[in-house]
């Protein structure tokens, strides 16, 4: 914790952006509603088809980059890091986590060609401590919740709208790096 904040202080144009990825399947998963009847009934086609999510966000001014891809594995990560340059002009220090994907020849071959993004991982086990977990959070109570979709083009249209609707605003409530700030201090 203490190094992330020490990186905040001696980056000079660098963004510091937390990075993770969500899986969303066609079978809804059950949140709560408000009903006058007893019970209330989600209707469903059965799949467990998903579409994976990769996003990142930096907290502070509450900026985005998302996508939605169709599996989550070096391919689409690498294709994450292409929109995800593409979005500034900025060098980048992507805080996420040890996931295998990450540590694949083709994202260290990429990495390496264009030089842009550093990646920095966060101790083993420490979700808490990645800012885009809540989030991921925040999006499947408010918006994903009790859904149901059709198709997986469907299900990637709801996503992605539930992307675009979290401003800047939210981002810095939600993502708030006070709370970081409190493990340091504990």
């Amino acid at each position: 914790i203490a190094e992330l904040f020490a990186l905040y202080e001696s980056l000079e144009n660098t963004k510091i952006m937390f990075c993770d990825e969500m899986s969303t399947k066609l079978h809804p998963k059950l949140g709560y509603v408000w009903t006058r009847s007893d019970k209330v009934y989600v209707e469903t086609n059965c799949s467990h088809k998903r579409i994976s999510t990769i996003a990142a966000i930096e907290p502070i001014i509450g900026e985005k980059v998302a996508g939605n891809y169709d599996r989550n594995n070096s391919d689409s990560f690498v294709q994450f890091l292409e929109q995800l340059e593409n979005s500034t002009n900025q060098n980048i220090v992507l805080v996420l986590d040890n996931y295998p994907v990450h540590h694949s020849r083709k994202v260290r071959d990429y990495l390496e060609k264009k030089g842009r993004i550093t990646l920095k991982h966060l101790p083993t086990y420490s979700p808490d401590l990645n800012v885009i977990e809540w989030l991921f959070g925040y999006a499947r109570v408010k918006y994903l919740n009790s859904r149901c979709s059709s198709t997986i083009e469907e299900l990637k249209d709801v996503v992605q709208t539930c992307f675009d609707s979290i401003g800047a605003e939210q981002i810095r409530k939600i993502c708030n790096l006070e709370i970081i700030r409190k493990h340091l201090v504990t």
